[in-house]
């Protein structure tokens, strides 16, 4: 959490910022068209200090969180940090600009399950372990910003994944950072050395790291501000920022229980997003293409309903719903 820590990041990703001041660039594909260049600001303090990052468009349909990363990289003043902000805005912009989801042109691979990255792997494997030895092997906080899309429907809610403690160098982990962003509804997820998202890359090289999701598809002030919030409150739990956290709500530790698709077909849903839902109850139902064949879904256990898919169309094994089980 230093001058040289600053200097070897800045060497890593090639970009210039002095102290004081924002640099601006792309992490480059070699080899790979131009829309795979991950663009990069790096918000730089005049003190010394942790650095950490925000990453979001890993899945390119989840709005909010990518203009909560992008109004962080602009509202930020370099003037009041200590150490470094490092924000990727969105990291699949072919994905992005090809309006999709989860998959990207040309292979359909999802970000979110390639991390840490291959080096010499497909172009997604590539932008994965260039952001991982780039920039998450030089940070103290990882914050990967996740909401739903057009597609989807979710509650406020945030996943930790399992890693070290705090040590001497940071005096926070993880959970530290879930109870000040200010999301109630909170989760654990394991650690993954391989195939998993940005935070499982952060926890395998022992940084704490937090999965927030917030926001629907579509622009939200409401969804934007509960981003732009809690990251402040993540830079000023740590350091970064001078001021104490505005905690808003207390967390509630939950265990998250996923309902799979049945079968192929037609999806219809007879519950919403929050809604409590009790073991037994019928929550949903596929049908085939002819509406003769019907698959009644019903919910094992008793919790809210955190997440629900909109689309019709499902296949086999695919999420169409999280129910969230209070721990406490």
């Amino acid at each position: 959490m230093n001058k040289k820590k600053i200097e070897a990041l800045l060497d890593a990703t090639g970009i210039k910022a002095n102290p004081g001041e924002k640099g601006y660039g792309y992490l480059v594909v070699e080899g790979f068209p131009q829309e795979f260049d991950v663009p990069v600001v790096i918000i730089r303090g005049k003190k010394p200090g942790p650095i950490a990052f925000i990453i979001a468009g890993i899945h390119a349909g989840e709005h909010n969180s990518i203009q909560g990363a992008k109004k962080v990289s602009m509202d930020l003043d370099p003037q009041d940090v200590s150490g470094a902000v490092v924000v990727v805005p969105v990291a699949n912009r072919a994905a992005f600009h090809a309006r999709t989801h989860n998959g990207s042109p040309p292979d359909g691979q999802d970000l979110s399950n390639l991390f840490p990255g291959k080096p010499e792997g497909k172009v997604l494997e590539r932008v994965a372990h260039l952001i991982t030895s780039k920039i998450i092997a030089f940070s103290d906080v990882v914050m990967d910003l996740h909401g739903a899309d057009a597609m989807e429907r979710i509650i406020p809610h945030l996943y930790v994944p399992e890693h070290e403690e705090s040590t001497e160098e940071r005096d926070w982990t993880g959970w530290d950072l879930a109870e000040v962003f200010g999301i109630e509804i909170v989760g654990s997820i394991g650690s993954r050395k391989e195939n998993g998202s940005a935070v499982h890359a952060g926890a395998a090289l022992g940084i704490p790291s937090i999965l927030p999701e917030a926001g629907s598809g579509f622009l939200e002030e409401e969804a934007i501000g509960i981003h732009f919030r809690g990251i402040v409150n993540v830079l000023r739990r740590v350091g970064i920022l001078e001021g104490l956290p505005l905690i808003e709500r207390q967390i509630k530790k939950v265990r998250y229980e996923r309902i799979p698709s049945p079968k192929t077909g037609f999806f219809y849903s007879y519950v919403s997003e929050g809604q409590e839902v009790f073991e037994g109850q019928v929550v949903g139902e596929v049908t085939d293409y002819f509406g003769r064949e019907r698959v009644i879904i019903t919910s094992h256990v008793t919790g809210h309903v955190d997440f629900i898919k909109l689309t019709m169309a499902t296949n086999e094994g695919n999420g169409l719903y999280a129910i969230v089980v209070d721990e406490d």
